[in-house]
């Protein structure tokens, strides 16, 4: 069976608090569906590629933080301890997941994105282009 193609879908800032729980800075437009109870995503490296032993996560629970940012308890990382070692790695998540907008490639592709998306739904057929 192949490995299926992943997304970043986001990075870990922090550990939070005593028991394991990892902040992290959503790059998705649904972090509420991909950080949902019971999900699964793989871990990656602080460069974004998946980690070399293809670890999967399963989401135990999350919630909003500030500043847009989530909560996310993963089973298998039970304290402060182990949570200190995912600093600034990313999670990713499988392509089917549906909804998903990786917003560093989205930006990458196409700066003008948000305004080509505005224009597309106002009828027009004029884009944003570099200056």
């Amino acid at each position: 069976m192949a490995a299926p193609e992943l997304t970043i879908v986001g990075r870990v800032r922090r550990a939070h608090g005593i028991h394991g729980e990892l902040v992290i800075e959503p790059l998705t437009d649904v972090p509420d569906a991909v950080f949902a109870a019971g999900r699964r995503v793989f871990a990656g490296t602080v460069d974004g590629d998946p980690a070399p032993d293809g670890r999967a996560l399963v989401v135990e629970e999350s919630r909003p933080f500030k500043g847009g940012g989530w909560i996310v308890a993963f089973d298998g990382i039970a304290d402060r301890n182990e949570a200190e070692r995912w600093r600034e790695r990313y999670v990713l998540a499988p392509n089917e997941l549906a909804g998903l907008v990786n917003r560093i490639a989205a930006r990458e592709l196409d700066p003008y994105s948000a305004a080509n998306d505005l224009l597309r739904r106002a009828g027009l057929t004029a884009f944003a282009k570099d200056l």
